[in-house]
C-alpha cells in the first residue's frame, strides 16, 4: 500500500479502476509497482482487475448460508478497499457495546491494506483474490473462559475447506490452517468484554491467489488455491466458511473447547512431531503431546509435559 495514503484515499484513487474494471496507469496516479503488489495487472499504461476474479457478492453469500447462520445473520457487508476487516467490527463492538456489540455482522473485503496478523504481523489481501472475512459474534461467557476458542475457529476454517473440497488440510497450533503443510489461512481472534459475555471479533483470510509480487514478501511456505487447481469460489466458501464458524462458536459456547481437542489433536498438522517453541529470544525443542481443555500446547521437553498458551509464542518444525 503506499504509505502516504489512507484507506480511504487509496480506494477514491483506484475509484475508475475498480468501477470499469480497468484505467488508464497515468489516471489513476499511483507506481506501477505498487499495482501490481496490490493484486493488478499492469501492462502497456493499462490497469486491470487481473481475469477470473469473482467479485464478492452478498445476495450469493446470504443464500448458501446454513439456516443457523442465516438465522444470526444481521449485517453483512462486502467493501471494495478497506483497512482491516477485524478493525471496523471492533469499532462496531465498541460503539454498539450495550446493544449486541458486533454479534451477526460480518465484513469482507475485495482489497485490505492493513490487515493485522498474530503477534503484530502485517497482513494484506490482494484485491478479489483472497477471502478477508471478519465475523462478530457474542457469547455469554466472561474471557477468561474462552481458553482454546482460537483453535475452535481453526477447526470451523478447516471445515468449511474440507466441505468445499479441498484437499490434504490440517491444523497448526494455534491460529494457522495448512494444506499440504503450507499456510492457506490464518486467523486472528480478538474479545471485548461486554458484561457477563464477551464480543469476539474472529479474522479469517483465506489465499486463493497470491501474486508474485505478494508472495516474495511472505517469509514463510505459503499455498493458495490456485496452486491446487483453481475453481474456487470465494462466494461459495465465504457462505461455508461463515456457516461453520457460527456452528463451532454455538457448540463452543455450549461445552468449551475440552470436547473438540481430540479433532484438533487429530488434524494438528506437528502432533506427535518433535519442534520448535519460540518464545521471544528462547527456543525450546520438544515433542508435541497435544492440547489440554482451554487450548494450551502440551510439549514433552527433557522429560517432562510443559504446558504454553498462545501469546508471544510460536511453533516450528525443528
Amino acid at each position: 500500500m503506499p504509505t502516504d495514503l489512507t484507506p480511504d484515499a487509496l480506494g477514491k484513487k483506484l475509484a475508475p479502476l475498480l468501477a470499469n474494471g480497468q484505467a488508464d496507469l497515468a489516471q489513476l496516479g499511483l507506481p506501477e509497482g505498487e499495482l501490481r503488489v496490490l493484486g493488478f495487472d499492469v501492462s502497456n499504461g493499462q490497469v486491470r482487475i487481473p481475469e477470473g476474479v469473482e467479485r464478492l457478492d452478498v445476495k450469493t453469500i446470504a443464500s448458501s448460508l446454513s439456516e443457523r447462520a442465516r438465522a444470526w445473520l444481521t449485517d453483512l457487508q462486502a467493501l471494495e478497499v478497506v483497512g482491516s476487516t477485524n478493525t471496523l467490527l471492533g469499532e462496531l463492538a465498541a460503539r454498539n457495546s450495550a446493544h449486541g456489540g458486533a454479534h451477526g455482522a460480518v465484513r469482507l473485503a475485495e482489497l485490505q491494506v492493513q490487515g493485522r496478523g498474530r503477534r503484530g504481523r502485517n497482513w494484506q489481501s490482494p484485491f478479489g483474490q483472497n477471502l478477508a472475512l471478519s465475523l462478530g459474534v457474542r457469547l455469554p461467557l466472561k474471557p477468561e473462559a474462552l481458553g482454546g476458542y482460537s483453535l475452535c475457529a481453526g477447526l470451523a476454517a478447516a471445515d468449511a475447506l474440507q466441505s468445499a473440497g479441498v484437499p490434504d488440510v490440517t491444523l497448526k497450533w494455534p491460529n494457522d490452517v495448512l494444506v499440504r503443510g503450507r499456510k492457506i489461512s490464518g486467523i486472528l481472534v480478538e474479545v471485548f468484554a461486554a458484561g457477563p459475555s464477551t464480543d469476539i471479533i474472529v479474522g479469517i483470510g483465506i489465499n486463493f491467489r497470491i501474486p508474485f509480487e505478494a508472495r516474495r514478501e511472505i517469509d514463510q511456505p505459503v499455498i493458495d488455491l490456485e496452486d491446487l487447481g483453481g475453481g474456487f469460489s470465494r462466494n461459495q466458501l465465504a457462505g461455508a466458511l461463515i456457516s461453520s464458524l457460527i456452528d463451532f462458536s454455538e457448540g463452543f459456547a455450549e461445552t468449551g473447547f475440552a470436547p473438540m481437542r481430540i479433532a484438533f489433536d487429530k488434524q494438528h498438522h506437528f502432533h506427535g512431531e518433535t519442534c520448535t517453541l519460540l518464545l521471544g529470544n528462547e527456543r525450546l525443542s520438544g515433542s508435541v503431546r497435544g492440547v489440554t481443555p482451554s487450548g494450551e500446547l502440551e510439549l514433552l521437553v527433557d522429560g517432562q509435559i510443559r504446558t504454553f498458551s498462545a501469546g508471544e509464542v510460536s511453533l516450528r518444525p525443528s
